[in-house]
């Protein structure tokens, strides 16, 4: 599988598709294989490994939104993305598991994003659990407070929202004014990464592109015996290479 670039009409592209047919991926999240990165010379090899420190910042949110940032709201409920609750609030820091493969030498993929509470320093301490599966369909995935999914007013007035061509538009009974209110806050999110890119949005969450392209991830969370989330992160390729 491979990530799919943005066409001329940027993430807009990608979210068009969503309105006409994110249920879809959503009836096949559970029928979704993993994708096997095995060639003809026997199982793949990680050649080379990264962690990439994203930053840190603070977290006041009790909820944690994990998704394709081009996704709704209303498409997150209904089975693409994830609500995580009992979020531990203070500084959290952001990490990006960056691996290169014997099959693919020629480029590094990001494998795995993670959220860690500032009060943990050694993620493999934690005991992680699985809560479910993401649906990725713009090649991107995020954890984001949220408080901030999806809010249009945390977009910087100098930053210029391309403009949508009006077939697009009349296909989604939208205005370009009402385009940016409503979907403006994915076309922001959504330039801010490159492929095999993570980066940290600050008041926003971590934002990655995903593994291989689009398809559909697990989240595996952390939390302490209270119950308080400590940790979240998204596997797109595990060390066998599958994702």
């Amino acid at each position: 599988m491979t990530r799919r670039p943005f066409g001329k009409s940027g993430p807009a592209t990608w979210i068009l598709l969503l309105v006409m047919g994110g249920s879809l991926l959503a009836a096949m999240l559970k029928q979704s294989p993993p994708l096997s990165s095995t060639g003809e010379n026997g199982p793949t090899r990680i050649l080379e490994e990264r962690v990439q420190e994203l930053g840190t910042f603070e977290v006041a949110t009790s909820h944690f939104i994990i998704s394709d940032p081009s996704y709704s709201q209303e498409i997150v409920d209904q089975g693409l993305g994830l609500r995580v609750n009992g979020v531990m609030q203070g500084l959290w820091n952001g990490y990006s598991l960056q691996r290169r493969f014997s099959d693919i030498p020629h480029r590094l993929f990001a494998s795995e994003l993670l959220f860690l509470n500032a009060s943990q320093s050694d993620p493999h301490a934690l005991t992680w659990k699985e809560t479910g599966q993401i649906g990725v369909d713009a090649g991107t995935a995020g954890i984001f407070m949220e408080e901030a999914f999806q809010q249009f007013s945390l977009v910087p007035e100098h930053w210029s929202l391309p403009e949508i061509p009006e077939q697009y538009l009349k296909l989604m009974n939208l205005t370009q004014e009402q385009y940016a209110a409503s979907l403006g806050w994915s076309d922001y999110v959504l330039s801010k990464v490159g492929a095999s890119e993570a980066v940290l949005i600050e008041d926003i969450g971590l934002l990655s592109s995903a593994g291989y392209g689009d398809g559909a991830y697990s989240v595996f969370c952390a939390r302490d015996e209270q119950g308080r989330l400590l940790g979240v992160k998204i596997i797109f390729i595990d060390a066998e290479g599958n994702g």
